[in-house]
């Protein structure tokens, strides 16, 4: 059967609007109407505009089979499209907006809707300008219901205590605005203290999903998949990160695109947009890279009594009642912290200085004082650096060697050499080579300075010099001080669990 041209030109120039991806120039999107009254907003290959198109030829050409040259037409006006670049627009998953201007959430129902949050207050809105793709994966958002209180509602689901709970309510509230950065939520502890429980619950109000939470991809390419297509990236039961992992997770993070091609057959490129909410659980999981560990913020479950566990139909059910009040307190309290940040002043920033701020300003919104919430949110750093430097063989094996040798002003190559030695007989791995050795220590110029060492390089004749030195006591910070008396502890708890096993 043929296809009736003038029946296909009046779906297409009727009913149907075209865009293009402006960060994929390639990339095709139709909106057009659903019976429901609503439009609906896809790829043009998605297989739902198929069905539509479809049907309405059959509908308007009076037939029962619809030609398959229908769609080979719109191949033809989707090239005249690309060659034009009409309607050209930016694509966005489920928030766009930061808490210095407005934000749109998108619900992903059948209707199409979004929440519009101004500094006066929220409503629900249909957005025509603002373009949210609906993935496959994406769940409709409950409905809100504003006027409660956020910390009442969230306080029986979330299993921390104080301080980290005041913290990980900013960390939520935050994740709505689509900030140039947000935390990545590192859920570390035991077994059986509600780690997947958490991060579902996270997923389940910021970003619903049927894939709900999966493990960590096997590949750098489904890491980086996953990502382009979700706004909240979550992962479970995660033992460990390799170097690469973290480096696409800091990426994701703090925005990035990346490039590859469609088929290894043709030199098509596509532009993978990836900027992502980041949250891990695992057990007493640490990033193990100081440009992650820059960007987390850790979060420790508490053991839960016997008497205080429910079934996971107890727990889901009471959850979901509550999902509305709680999405809706989420809203009223971004709104109230969007008047609260221009008023407030900082002394100094943490490296991810957009998420610092707009989560002390939520804090604030909660009802929480700012140098209350600074206080909370050093702590919570404090306690990540501590993990980190305990969990880092690598900074042991340095900072026992400063220890025994005093300061150091050396040659790279002659002190990666005693390292070298001293690690001989045992499984701590050192970098492959020296300059890999400078470098390393380099990145861990933090972890140093927490531990109260001054770490520089410089160049004395023909050689790379490495130096590392003790801050006096006078010099070091009050945060330097503590660190060290909380890593002694540490030592001496390791030493005296070392005696006790020995005498066992």
């Amino acid at each position: 059967m043929n296809v009736d041209e003038d029946v296909i030109l009046t779906i297409l120039d009727e009913e149907l609007m075209f865009f293009t991806d402006r960060d994929n120039e390639t990339q095709v999107y139709v909106e057009y109407p659903l019976p429901s009254g609503a439009t609906c907003f896809s790829p043009v290959k998605d297989g739902r505009f198929e069905a539509f198109l479809s049907h309405r030829y059959c509908e308007l050409a009076e037939v029962r089979l619809c030609p398959s040259d229908v769609f080979h037409y719109l191949e033809t006006k989707k090239d005249d499209i690309v060659y034009k670049q009409t309607n050209a627009v930016a694509i966005h998953r489920r928030v766009t907006g930061t808490l210095s201007n407005k934000i749109l959430y998108f619900l992903a129902d059948e209707m199409r809707q979004s929440v519009r949050v101004a500094p006066g207050g929220w409503k629900l809105i249909h957005s025509k300008n603002v373009k949210f793709l609906k993935y496959p994966a994406d769940k409709a958002q409950v409905m809100p219901i504003g006027g409660g209180n956020l910390l009442a509602l969230l306080r029986p689901f979330v299993n921390l205590d104080e301080d980290d709970f005041i913290l990980f309510v900013a960390f939520l509230v935050q994740s709505f605005s689509r900030s140039s950065s947000h935390y990545a939520a590192v859920v570390s502890s035991s077994k059986g203290t509600g780690k997947s429980t958490l991060t579902k619950m996270l997923r389940s109000i910021i970003d619903p999903s049927t894939s709900d939470v999966p493990l960590t991809p096997s590949s750098e390419g489904d890491l980086k998949n996953l990502l382009a297509n979700t706004y909240m990236a979550a992962f479970d039961n995660t033992a460990a990160l390799s170097a690469k992992f973290s480096d696409i997770l800091c990426a994701a993070i703090t925005g990035s695109k990346e490039v590859k091609r469609k088929l290894y057959s043709d030199c098509d490129q596509v532009i993978l947009n990836l900027h992502n909410l980041v949250v891990i659980n695992g057990i007493d999981i640490v990033p193990h890279r100081s440009d992650l560990l820059d960007r987390s913020l850790l979060f420790e479950l508490r053991p839960i009594p016997k008497s205080a566990r429910r079934t996971d139909s107890e727990f889901w059910g009471a959850f979901n009642a509550e999902k509305p009040r709680i999405l809706g307190a989420i809203f009223d309290t971004l709104s109230k912290a969007m008047g609260i940040l221009p008023t407030l002043t900082f002394t100094s920033l943490e490296r991810m200085a957009d998420a610092h701020k707009e989560m002390t300003a939520i804090a604030v919104a909660l009802g929480v004082e700012q140098k209350e919430f600074e206080r909370i949110f050093k702590k919570s750093r404090d306690n990540l650096q501590d993990a980190y430097n305990q969990n880092s063989d690598f900074l042991e094996v340095v900072i026992e060697y400063i220890r025994t040798k005093g300061n150091i002003d050396k040659p790279v190559s002659a002190l990666y050499k005693e390292l070298l030695s001293r690690t001989r007989t045992t499984s701590v791995a050192l970098p492959e080579s020296p300059s890999a050795l400078s470098r390393r220590l380099n990145m861990e110029k933090d972890a140093l300075e927490a531990a109260g060492y001054q770490f520089s390089r410089k160049r004395v004749g023909d050689l790379n010099h490495v130096v590392i030195t003790r801050i006096p006591k006078n010099q070091q910070t009050k945060a330097q001080r503590d660190h060290q008396e909380r890593m002694n502890e540490y030592r001496k708890n390791l030493l005296a669990e070392d005696d006790a096993s020995v005498e066992d």
